[in-house]
């Protein structure tokens, strides 16, 4: 009769533990769901933000630095407009040009600790607008101003465009 009660005790114990250790590792999964939920929503509420923000008027440079060198003064007469379809009309210098732009939830990034979201941008010519033909990080914004910086290269230098609203 001991052995089989210590044998009870036991196997009771045993059910305990796994019990036990099934409910932590149920609470520990679903805190990585809700922490991964919520930087995938933030991220979402972001990248809609942005192209809500473009799609409500026309927007110019601000400011444009290539690699530490500022290139404004090559944009000043330039308005962009940003279109639902995913076409980008550029106007000014008495010329009208077209790209193409959109914007990409990238999930939430680790090593920034931050949510990521990038604008596409691509166009065929000029030289000038070509040089923006890049996939830019959306650094913040605002609905009448967004910073975006790329690192271009392998040798970490820093590109950055602010788009200002008219």
């Amino acid at each position: 009769m001991c052995i089989n009660l210590f044998t009870l005790q036991n196997e009771q114990l045993y059910m305990k533990i796994m019990k036990n250790t099934f409910l932590a590792s149920a609470l520990v999964l679903g805190l990585g769901l809700v922490s991964c939920s919520k930087s995938d929503d933030t991220s979402a509420q972001k990248a809609e933000a942005a192209r809500t923000a473009l799609q409500s008027g026309t927007w110019k440079i601000e400011t444009y630095s290539d690699d530490g060198k500022d290139e404004t003064s090559h944009y000043v007469n330039l308005n962009f407009t940003f279109q639902s379809s995913g076409a980008v009309s550029v106007s000014g210098d008495s010329n009208t040009y077209q790209g193409t732009w959109r914007i990409e939830n990238e999930g939430y990034d680790d090593s920034r600790k931050e949510s990521e979201v990038e604008l596409y941008l691509l166009f065929g010519s000029p030289a000038k607008l070509v040089e923006l033909s890049d996939d830019w990080d959306i650094d913040s914004q605002t609905d009448t101003r967004i910073v975006l910086r790329d690192e271009s290269g392998g040798d970490g230098s820093v590109d950055l465009l602010i788009f200002q609203k008219n």
